[in-house]
């Protein structure tokens, strides 16, 4: 029986996502609830572990991009740390429905806990 996850706070960044896009990396923003250290999360256990939405493949994994260094920081300056990490872009794209999309991401403290949160971004074809 596998622990419950820790529930993670998500954001990613961009919140839309154009089918086309040219970019490199998304990024991601973990924050983990009161009592949890960012900086204790392994950040090469991250991954999106679905793609929710009418018509996308929920069975999707895509690891970290680790060639960008995971950052400690406080992007909303809440005073409670995030966890900023990248994924590739065009790895993403090329698996994302056009919809409302939730993706799931997970990942591991150094503890062996395991944390997971979701994220909704829309999904745009400028060219359809």
């Amino acid at each position: 029986i596998s622990e419950p996850a820790i529930d993670a706070l998500v954001d990613i960044n961009p919140d839309s996502l154009n089918k086309n896009s040219k970019g490199q990396w998304v990024t991601v923003y973990i924050t983990l609830p009161a009592g949890y250290d960012v900086n204790k999360i392994d950040a090469s256990t991250i991954a999106i572990t679905s793609l929710t939405g009418t018509s996308c493949q929920p069975d999707y994994y895509q690891s970290v991009d680790l060639s960008f260094i995971p950052q400690v920081g406080d992007r909303d300056e809440d005073g409670i740390p995030d966890l900023t990490v990248k994924f590739n872009l065009q790895e993403l794209i090329a698996n994302l429905c056009l919809d409302d999309v939730a993706i799931t991401v997970e990942g591991k403290l150094f503890s062996g806990e395991h944390f997971k949160g979701i994220d909704h971004i829309r999904v745009v074809d400028p060219g359809k």
